[in-house]
C-alpha cells in the first residue's frame, strides 16, 4: 500500500488529482498540504496546513511512498516584485524535494512548464525533452522553471535511491479552471496576434492521469505533457462564435500590458513574450509510459473556455450591450 503526499492539494491540478488517488486501492493515505483546505476532502485524506517554505514540513513527509509537488504561484498581481513569486516557486520547491530525501521518499514528482523551453522562433515542432531550457529569466514563472529543472538534475544525481519525475505540460485548462485565470481569454473581441503561433492546452483531467501514472510507476527524468493536436486560438475562438481582432503583435502587447496593469487581466506581458513563438511538445515519450490524452487541444479550450464565455454573453444581454 501506499501513502502519497500532496503539496498544493486545494489548487487546480490538486483538485483533478485528488480523486484519482481516493479511487486508486493501492493508495492507503493521502497526505494533503495547503495554505487552504480542499474544497472537497476524501476518506484517505488527512489535511495539514503548512507553507512549502517550511523546513519542518519534512516532519509531515514522514512515512510517505511518494510526494507531487503541486504548490507554485502562476500569477503577479500588478505592483507585486517580480523576484516575490521565487520564494515560493524556486526556495520552497527546493525545500520540498530535500525534505522528501530526508524523510525517505521513494518517488518524488512535479509539474515543469513549457516556458522552461522558452518561446524562440526557431524552436522545432515538436520539441523533445532533449531539446535546451530557454526560457526568459527575466520572467518570474519561465525563471523558476528554468532553475527549478537544473536544480532537480542535480538533486537527482545526488539521491540516486530517488525516482524524481518532472512533466512538463503545455497550457492547463478545464472546467475546474481559476475563473481569474481565463479573463485573459474572455474579452470582446479578443485580441489575437496576427499569423500567430499554434498552442497546445492540456485537459485537468490528462494532467491528473499523467500525475497518477508517475505515482505509481517509476518514470525517471523529465516527460512532456501534451495533447496529439494543436490549433491557433484565433480560429478556437471564432468557432465557439466568439469574436475575434487579429492585431500587430506590437499592439496586442500593449493592449495585454494596459489589460494587466487595470486589474482586467492575469496574463502578464512577458507571458506574451514567451508565447510569441511556438512551443509544441511531443508526448511520444510520455505515451510510451502508457499515458494517453483523452482530450484534443480544441476540446479542451472548449471546455475551460465555453462556461466563462457563456457568462460573458448572458451578462451582455441582460446589459444589452457588449461585455468587456
Amino acid at each position: 500500500m501506499t501513502v502519497v503526499a500532496v503539496t498544493g492539494i486545494s489548487g487546480h491540478v490538486g483538485r483533478g488529482l485528488l480523486p484519482l488517488l481516493e479511487q486508486d486501492p493501492t493508495v492507503e493515505r493521502i497526505i494533503g498540504i495547503d495554505l487552504v483546505p480542499p474544497a472537497q476532502g476524501g476518506t484517505k485524506v488527512e489535511f495539514h496546513r503548512a507553507d512549502v517554505r517550511d523546513e519542518g514540513i519534512v516532519a509531515l513527509f514522514q512515512g510517505a511512498d511518494v510526494v507531487v509537488h503541486l504548490a507554485f504561484i502562476l500569477f503577479l498581481r500588478p505592483g507585486q516584485p517580480d523576484d516575490w513569486p521565487d520564494e515560493v516557486n524556486i526556495g520552497g520547491s527546493q525545500n520540498v524535494a530535500r525534505a522528501a530525501a530526508q524523510a525517505g521518499v521513494r518517488r518524488f514528482v512535479t509539474l515543469s512548464s513549457l516556458l522552461a523551453y522558452g518561446g524562440r522562433p526557431d524552436n522545432p515542432i515538436p520539441i523533445l525533452e532533449s531539446y535546451p531550457l530557454r526560457g526568459r529569466l527575466d520572467f518570474f514563472y519561465s525563471r523558476a522553471k528554468v532553475m527549478l529543472e537544473r536544480f532537480l538534475a542535480r538533486f537527482a544525481r545526488e539521491h540516486p535511491e530517488m525516482t524524481v519525475t518532472i512533466l512538463r505540460a503545455c497550457g492547463v485548462m478545464g472546467p475546474r479552471a481559476d475563473p481569474d485565470r481565463m479573463a485573459g481569454y474572455t474579452t470582446r473581441p479578443f485580441f489575437a496576434i496576427r499569423n500567430g503561433p499554434p498552442m497546445q492546452m492540456v485537459h485537468e483531467e490528462d494532467v491528473a492521469t499523467a500525475i497518477h501514472l508517475a505515482v505509481r510507476r517509476d518514470l525517471p527524468g523529465a516527460y512532456n505533457l501534451a495533447p496529439d493536436d494543436w490549433v491557433k486560438m484565433a480560429d478556437v475562438m471564432r468557432a465557439i462564435g466568439w469574436p475575434v481582432l487579429e492585431l500587430p503583435y506590437g499592439l496586442v502587447r500593449l493592449l495585454t500590458s494596459l489589460a494587466y496593469r487595470t486589474g482586467r487581466s492575469l496574463i502578464h506581458p512577458k507571458m506574451l513574450d514567451e508565447l510569441r513563438y511556438p512551443i509544441i511538445l511531443s508526448n511520444v515519450r510520455l505515451r510510451a509510459q502508457g499515458w494517453a490524452p483523452r482530450y484534443s487541444s480544441r476540446e479542451t479550450f472548449y471546455a475551460g473556455l465555453l462556461l466563462p464565455l457563456q457568462g460573458k454573453r448572458h451578462v451582455a444581454g441582460e446589459a444589452g450591450a457588449p461585455s468587456r
